[in-house]
């Protein structure tokens, strides 16, 4: 019996000798592909997960469809067909059981090939969306040490002016969340009480972060051992809660 996912690189040709067109059970099989014109030097890696859009089987895409019934979904590929014909590299990359996998793969080896930037892909972006990875984090816990590095990842990050002009289009003619709310007469008012963990005195503060400035203590860091009930450089924090009106 062959195993699916092992199975890679392999041209479509070949992979259809390896499952056979005309098996019984054809299961749901998300996967990736390369299609390339190789004079031009240029190519689209992609990805094929649905479950009944132009599918050869009732179960879902499955790779013995490709260039068969599906040819991508890229214009920029049916532009290349349509202007140079069809592409003499039609390779079956990869084989997953789920798309989320799929995806994550198919973000990973674009964001290595650098696709979008490189003249020789035809990609246009990384593919995978805001939303999914939301969908993928969902449930999971990062370590400090990962929320750590991913901290010390966006320290110093300039972004250029044409990166923020472009935000600045992208915001012009949004609602504001708040547009229109009312603002509450009640809110509260945060308090913290901070120990010392060498003598054991404490002291309460109104400003954590301005505490944290004062005493060359990393406030985010600082909070999120709070948030675990340890202590930091020698200090542990609670927070007091205290309402009031205005």
């Amino acid at each position: 019996m062959v195993n699916k996912s092992a199975v890679r690189d392999t041209s479509i040709s070949d992979y259809s000798i390896v499952f056979g067109n005309n098996s019984v059970n054809h299961i749901y099989t998300p996967y990736t592909y390369l299609v390339g014109w190789s004079e031009l030097n240029k190519y689209y890696y992609g990805l094929r997960y649905a479950k009944n859009k132009k599918c050869l089987y009732k179960e879902g895409c499955h790779p013995d469809e490709f260039w068969k019934t599906y040819f991508t979904s890229s214009k920029e590929v049916l532009a290349y067909r349509s202007q140079y014909g069809e592409p003499d590299v039609i390779h079956i990359r990869k084989t997953f059981s789920d798309p989320m996998s799929a995806k994550l793969w198919e973000h990973r080896v674009l964001r290595r090939l650098q696709a979008v930037s490189n003249d020789k892909w035809l990609n246009k972006s990384y593919a995978l969306s805001k939303f999914d990875l939301h969908q993928y984090n969902i449930g999971k816990k990062r370590t400090l040490e990962q929320r750590l590095r991913m901290s010390n990842a966006q320290k110093g990050r300039k972004i250029s002016s044409e990166h923020a002009q472009k935000i600045s289009e992208s915001n012009k003619g949004r609602t504001p969340w708040n547009y229109g709310k009312k603002i509450s007469y009640k809110s509260t008012a945060k308090k913290w009480n901070v120990v010392s963990v060498e003598t054991n005195e404490s002291f309460t503060i109104l400003s954590l972060r301005d505490w944290c400035d004062q005493n060359n203590i990393n406030y985010t860091v600082f909070h999120r051992y709070i948030k675990m009930e340890k202590p930091y450089k020698g200090y542990k924090a609670f927070e007091l809660k205290q309402e009031y009106k205005s």
